[in-house]
């Protein structure tokens, strides 16, 4: 409601309906009519010109008689280089499709300017090599005129157009020719080598793995440092850690031209703009960097600091000051000119040849064997070696192919000339008009490559490559006059680059597969981190193997010289047959080791579920990344289960009672808990001392030690200490519904749910146990704060230790030889010191009086605790309160957006509670009998904890079924599959259905004790969060449900995860309408 004095007139509208209805005269009416009738004829005025401006040329190529793939207004043909919703290559994929085949050419429009797609591949021969002279200009040099500033851009032969373009190339080739390069190959020899040594010793850091794209980018670096500038630019010898300014800039300074590259292709609907925003294709910093760096570099060169009989490229800078009177500006362009092409194409063409081999084993493998071949004894190749290995050019090739660094050439027609379509059709090409040749459509299309996604080096053996280049098919560095001039230099370090790491390291792809996808621009390339497998090993000589060979032929054909090798003959068969027999003994020790337990359920006359060696009855844990240890239980519970209370199985070669009734389930958790005191996870304990606060949760100790973090924690987590507290909750669930608000104000009413239920429990967690605003709900939408950040990923590593704790159970000492921790160092530091601010601010008056759980803290230090002791008291309720929670909430929130009359239902109940009062207390939201049907059917559904591991501490007879008993040991851990009695359709009919009314009338107390409903656990070891995750999800689903319309927009499946669960799988995107009241 507007205060009065903040009015400003504000009339109902209806005040001014009845005055345009009987209040206004004839004439003020008219007068009204008149004005309206202006502005609509303004606003048309307006419209239309820009309109016209727009769609001017889109009759130009039907008036030419050339088929036109439609535009669109301002769009063009090529919507995504403004939308950046698709890629240029895709949008051009699109067309090729349509037409080849059909035609030679189409008429396209970039943005509003009318272009020709070539389609054929001949027509694209002819465009760059058979009639040159009339297209010897690239759409790129038309740009330079509107950056008047960019003069080292102004000096690259890519840019330049006319007579400017073939002094500048004659210029810039002539210091990479064939022969110069051969002089100055001790630089990509010398590279090499060091390029050798930073892998062996990133290899020894970080487990083989090596981020490529950096790897590739250190390399490219060096030599063209090193090439251009006789520097060494320490990407190869400097620690990861320290800046690198060559690298730096010249990252900068290639992605900034990329993308300028796209910016001046969008801006061709307005090339005014280019001006007015004063467009440039360099950026002035890196132009001032690299200027510095050539100016410093001669300067060293001419005192003799540097060696002056150097054959590199700034000794032909040098000639060409002294002979041809370069200017510094000059030469500073001619070395940006090499580096372009030297440095980042070269880099990413490396990158993608490295992940393709990486992919294809086998051509790794032959292409190693070329290398090494061509080795001999030596341990290097020389420069005509080096250039004369067939293989390698052909996988050099078929990487180029793939990749297609530069998907398109745009040429600009200089001369007027004539295009034929067909037979009888030709058309006519004016002056400044664009040629398209779509390299990147011609290199996968499958009429000229078969099977073009496929990795196939063969395909270019024999000379294919001169052949497909003078058909137009194949186009990598474009073709003609104009084709770069930088491929001997490219190929000289791509070649030299994969001999020295080839005849070094295998290539082996990393966990997932990369797919190659349409970036930002106008490429199809490898995205974001490209981490690569490297596996030294030691190589010897071919030529020796070649030697030993020929003597043992010659020893067993009776020729001379056999004589004098019976002894090495016959020491190595039998050093051969020792090093069999050390094999098979051990191999049988280490089997021994594996199925040493595997007749321990058959001794004791428990039926058993058969094991695999290492494996054991869950195979998921080790080998199927794609399948979650649930699906393994839902196996052996789906056998045995009317059959047996209690299976044998193994955990990898561990033996293990699997609990198929759940009667016995509640008799283990909760009448006999005295034998069954700890958990599995308290094992995961101790193996690394850095790991104080997974020690100090109660959820992972064992014993007394147990008993006592428990009761400290559940002091702080009574229900009368979460009623003092419920203004928090209440606050979040305010604070919650503005965060969807403003959500829906800039992305639309869709929201992804499982970010929307995080943001909901980081931000009561952090206020509950540490007193601050996290800025989960109060920053911008969709941003990550630090606290979210550190969060997710604390839980995320937390729940991955469970795996990896599980798979070591194979072989546990290695928890204590690698000091295996369950937290992340960096998050245990930052909930550290979060920790220590948090009590330093309460100690010293922020927050007084507030009931919480930091109040609980510090009650806690002044009883004798230290801040370590807290901040795992923290952490044990963070763990239940943020991730968990946020799980429970976000598959409840899809559950009641698939049923809508489940929705409206438990929507009524609220509304209900709310109209007495205008809000729900404490004890309201848990009497909502409804609410509690539909929370405990999602826990059901959802399990976020598939199941509860018990470990056997004291000796005990166990019925499992069929009149027999067994003797459980102390050690011996006993799975209770919780998942498994949730999803059982004896115990829940349909049990795959979202029915909250099975929860009716207490059921879910009945449940409990019958053992078939345990979300939280049962017995003393129920989980001590149970409250503050029950309070989380319901406060924020009335909230929600109070305020909004909850909808389904997409099916989302479900998944299992790697680990102990089966959640949805993909974005849950919702849609919230805001409810009329």
């Amino acid at each position: 409601m507007v205060p009065e004095r903040f009015s400003f007139g504000l009339h109902p509208i209806d005040h001014y309906w009845s005055r345009a209805r009987g209040a206004c005269s004839n004439t003020e009416r008219g007068n009204m009519y008149i004005l309206v009738s202006l502005v609509l004829i303004l606003l048309h005025l307006l419209v239309l010109p820009i309109y016209l401006y727009l769609t001017w040329h889109h009759t130009y190529w039907r008036k030419r008689g050339l088929v036109t793939a439609r535009p669109l207004t301002l769009l063009g043909t090529y919507p995504g280089l403004l939308t950046r919703k698709s890629n240029l290559v895709l949008d051009v994929q699109k067309i090729y499709d349509k037409y080849k085949g059909k035609h030679r050419a189409v008429g396209v429009f970039l943005t509003r300017r009318p272009q020709i797609l070539v389609l054929d591949p001949e027509l694209a021969h002819e465009v760059l090599v058979g009639n040159f002279r009339c297209y010897k200009d690239s759409l790129q040099s038309s740009y330079l005129r509107h950056a008047k500033s960019d003069k080292y851009a102004r000096l690259n032969p890519f840019w330049a157009s006319g007579q400017s373009w073939r002094r500048l190339r004659t210029d810039a080739q002539a210091g990479i020719s064939g022969s110069r390069l051969r002089q100055a190959y001790n630089i990509w020899e010398q590279g090499g080598k060091m390029l050798t040594d930073y892998m062996t010793q990133q290899v020894a850091d970080k487990n083989n793995i090596i981020e490529t794209r950096d790897l590739c980018f250190r390399y490219t670096a060096h030599v063209m440092a090193d090439f251009i500038w006789g520097i060494d630019a320490g990407t190869l010898t400097r620690p990861l850690e320290q800046p690198n300014e060559v690298q730096q800039m010249a990252s900068r300074w290639t992605s900034y031209a990329f993308y300028m590259l796209t910016l001046f292709m969008a801006t061709i609907v307005a090339p005014c703009s280019r001006l007015l925003l004063r467009f440039r294709f360099y950026p002035k910093e890196t132009d001032e960097f690299f200027s510095n760096l050539t100016k410093e570099s001669i300067e060293l060169r001419l005192k003799g600091a540097a060696d002056s009989t150097r054959t590199d490229y700034l000794a032909h800078l040098l000639q060409l000051r002294d002979q041809k009177q370069a200017t510094h500006d000059d030469l500073v362009g001619h070395a940006l000119t090499v580096m372009l092409d030297g440095y980042d194409t070269t880099g990413t063409a490396l990158l993608h040849a490295l992940y393709y081999l990486a992919e294809s084993p086998a051509v790794q493998q032959k292409l190693r064997v070329e290398i090494l071949t061509s080795m001999e004894s030596q341990k290097t190749l020389d420069f005509e070696k080096l250039s004369s290995l067939p293989f390698l050019e052909q996988v050099i090739y078929e990487s180029l192919r793939l990749s297609s660094l530069i998907p398109q050439y745009t040429k600009v027609c200089t001369i007027p000339t004539t295009i034929q379509l067909s037979e009888s059709k030709s058309l006519e090409v004016e002056n400044g008009m664009t040629i398209m040749i779509p390299n990147y459509q011609f290199h996968h299309d499958k009429q000229y490559f078969p099977e073009p996604e496929t990795f196939k080096p063969e395909r270019f053996d024999n000379g294919a490559y001169q052949e497909l280049l003078r058909k137009g098919i194949f186009l990598p560095f474009s073709d003609g006059p104009r084709i770069c001039m930088g491929i001997p230099l490219a190929m000289l370090t791509l070649k030299s680059a994969l001999v020295h790491i080839l005849s070094n390291f295998q290539v082996v792809r990393g966990r997932e597969r990369l797919i190659p996808k349409g970036d930002a621009g106008f490429g199809v390339v490898l995205q974001g981190d490209v981490n690569l497998e490297y596996r030294r090993f030691l190589v010897l000589p071919v030529g020796c193997l070649r030697i030993e060979y020929i003597s043992i032929q010659r020893q067993f054909s009776g020729e001379p010289g056999g004589d004098q090798i019976d002894f090495v003959v016959a020491a190595m068969f039998t050093l051969v047959g020792l090093g069999l027999t050390f094999v098979h003994v051990a191999f049988a020790v280490v089997y021994f080791y594996l199925t040493w337990y595997h007749k321990y359920w058959d001794k004791r006359g428990v039926v058993t579920a058969e094991p695999l060696t290492i494996l054991g009855s869950y195979p998921g844990i080790l080998v199927n990344k794609s399948r979650s240890l649930i699906l393994d239980v839902q196996d052996v519970y789906n056998k045995y289960k009317d059959k047996y209370r209690a299976v044998g199985t193994f955990i990898t070669r561990q033996p293990q009672l699997l609990v198929l009734d759940p009667a016995l389930a509640h008799e283990i958790l909760v009448d006999k808990f005295s034998h069954f005191r700890d958990t599995i996870t308290s094992s995961f304990v101790g193996h690394n001392p850095d790991d104080k606060y997974v020690a100090g949760s109660p959820f992972f100790s064992a014993g007394e030690k147990w008993k006592r973090l428990r009761s400290e924690n559940v002091g702080g987590l009574t229900p009368s200490r979460l009623k003092l507290a419920y203004t928090i909750w209440e606050q979040s669930g305010r604070k919650l519904v503005e965060y969807i608000e403003r959500a829906r104000r800039e992305q639309g009413d869709v929201i992804e749910t499982r970010d929307l239920a995080y943001r909901f429990t980081a931000h009561t967690m952090a206020d509950f146990i540490w007193g601050i605003d996290a800025g989960t709900l109060s920053g911008k939408v969709g941003e990550i704060g630090a606290f979210q950040k550190n969060s997710t990923d604390w839980a995320g590593h937390a729940f991955g230790s469970m795996i990896r704790f599980n798979k070591t159970m194979v072989a546990t000492f290695v928890r204590k030889l690698f000091a295996m921790r369950f937290f992340p160092k960096a998050t245990d530091e930052f909930y550290l010191r979060l920790t220590q601010d948090a009590l330093n601010l309460r100690l010293g008056g922020s927050g007084e009086g507030r009931t919480d759980f930091l109040s609980h803290l510090i009650q806690l230090q002044q009883r004798g605790n230290n801040i370590h002791d807290s901040v795992g008291h923290a952490l044990t309720v963070h763990l239940d309160g943020y991730e968990t929670s946020g799980a429970v909430l976000y598959h409840m929130l899809y559950s009641l957006s698939e049923h809508r009359e489940e929705q409206d239902k438990l929507r009524s109940e609220i509304l209900d509670a709310l109209a007495s009062e205008g809000h729900i207390s404490y004890d309201q939201i848990n009497n909502l009998p409804y609410l509690d049907q539909c929370f405990n059917e999602s826990l059901r559904l959802t399990t976020p904890i598939g199941f509860f591991m018990r470990i056997c501490t004291k000796p005990i007879q166990i019925d499992v079924g069929a009149d027999k008993t067994v003797d459980l040991e102390p050690g011996v851990t006993v799975m209770v599959p919780a998942y498994q009695y949730h999803h059982d359709d004896d115990i829940y009919p349909e049990a795959s259905e979202f029915r909250p009314d099975r929860f009716e009338n207490g059921a879910a107390s009945v449940l409990t004790k019958r053992g078939c409903f345990l979300p939280f656990g049962d017995g003393p070891r129920i989980c001590l969060g149970m409250r503050v995750g029950q309070l989380s999800v319901k406060t924020a689903i009335v909230h929600i449900l109070s305020n909004y319309q909850v909808e389904q927009t997409k099916k989302v499946p479900l998944g299992a995860d790697t680990g102990m669960g089966i959640f949805l799988n993909g974005a849950v995107e919702l849609k919230y309408t805001k409810l009329q009241k």
